[in-house]
C-alpha cells in the first residue's frame, strides 16, 4: 500500500472547518507530503446571483471574499502546525469538485458537518456521499485537532477491505496506540431467543461464534503482517452500531478506522450502518478506506 501523495482538506469557510484544515495539516506534516485547502463555491449560488442580481461585480466580490477567507484560514493553520496548506477556490457542485480534485492516491479530509444549518446539510451530505463514491481514503473530522491521534481503533469484519483499513491506519499513524476490534453480531442469537430455542443450544452457538472469531482474528493479524505485541485485539458481542461508539467513549479513542465494504452483502449493509452510527454518534474522527 503506497503512502498518500497529498492531503486535501475541504473548507466551507466556517470556524468548524478550520479544525478540518488543522487535522489535515498535522497528517500531511507527519507523513511528509504536500497539502491543499479547497473551498467550492456552489454553482447554484452563482447562478442565483446571476439571475436575480445580474451584477458581475457582485460575483467577483463573492469570489474575492472566499479567496481571502480561505487564505486567512491557511495562514492560521500554518501558524499553529508549521505546515502550509495551499488554498484554492473552485466553482461547481461541491462533491463533484472535491472528488475530481482529489486523486485516488491522496487523502481527502472532510468535516462531519458545518457551523450552520445550511452547512450541516451541505457538508453532512458531502461526507456521506463521498464515502460511497470515493476511491481512496477519506478522513472525516469531528473533534478538535489540537494534538496527534494517540489512540486508534480499527473496526474489522475480517474482510479484505478491513485488512486494507488496518494497513492504512498503521501506515498513517505508526506511533499511535492501536486496537483492532471485532463485534460478534448478536442478531441470530436474539432471533433464536425469540423463537424459544433451547438455552443450551444458544450457549453452544455463542461458544462456537466466539471460537470462530478468535481464529479469524488471529488469521487477520497474521495476514496484516503486524506485530501482535504492538497492536492489541478485542472481541465484543452485540450490535456493532452501538458497541463501537460506546467503546470509543469508554476507551478514549481519538480515531476509528473502517473499510468501506464488508465480506458479504449483509456485512456491506452492516458496515454502512456502522459508519453512519459512527459519524452521528461517535465523538472520534473516522477514517474510511474506500478502495474497492
Amino acid at each position: 500500500m503506497a503512502m498518500p501523495t497529498a492531503v486535501i482538506a475541504a473548507s466551507d469557510l466556517s470556524d468548524m472547518s478550520e479544525r478540518v484544515a488543522t487535522r489535515a495539516a498535522r497528517v500531511a506534516g507527519k507523513i511528509g507530503v504536500s497539502g491543499q485547502l479547497l473551498h467550492v463555491i456552489e454553482a447554484n449560488v452563482l447562478d442565483a446571483i446571476r439571475h436575480r442580481i445580474g451584477a458581475a461585480e457582485v460575483l467577483e466580490k463573492l469570489r474575492a471574499q472566499a479567496a481571502a477567507v480561505l487564505q486567512a484560514q491557511s495562514e492560521r493553520v500554518a501558524a499553529h502546525t508549521g505546515q502550509t496548506l495551499a488554498p484554492q477556490v473552485l466553482e461547481g457542485n461541491v462533491l463533484d469538485s472535491l472528488l475530481q480534485s482529489t486523486p485516488e492516491d491522496a487523502l481527502l479530509v472532510l468535516g462531519a458537518k458545518g457551523q450552520s444549518a445550511l452547512h450541516d446539510m451541505i457538508l453532512g451530505t458531502t461526507a456521506r456521499h463521498a464515502l460511497y463514491r470515493r476511491q481512496g481514503p477519506v478522513l472525516v473530522v469531528k473533534a478538535e485537532a489540537g494534538q496527534d491521534y494517540r489512540r486508534v481503533m480499527v473496526a474489522t469484519d475480517f474482510s479484505a477491505h478491513a485488512l486494507r483499513a488496518l494497513r492504512r491506519a498503521k501506515q498513517l499513524f505508526p506511533g499511535s496506540q492501536m486496537e483492532v476490534v471485532h463485534v460478534i453480531s448478536d442478531l441470530l442469537e436474539n432471533r433464536m431467543s425469540y423463537a424459544a430455542v433451547n438455552e443450551e443450544l444458544i450457549h453452544e452457538y455463542q461458544r462456537k461464534a466466539r471460537s470462530r472469531a478468535e481464529q479469524d482474528m488471529q488469521q487477520f493479524m497474521t495476514d496484516a503482517g503486524i506485530d501482535a505485541d504492538r497492536v492489541s485485539t478485542r472481541l465484543e458481542t452485540g450490535d456493532p452500531g452501538r458497541v463501537l461508539p460506546a467503546l470509543v467513549q469508554k476507551l478514549g479513542v481519538d480515531l476509528i478506522v473502517t473499510g468501506k465494504q464488508g465480506r458479504t452483502v449483509l456485512s456491506d449493509r452492516l458496515l454502512g450502518s456502522v459508519s453512519q452510527h459512527l459519524l452521528q454518534k461517535s465523538a472520534a474522527d473516522v477514517l474510511v478506506e474506500c478502495q474497492s
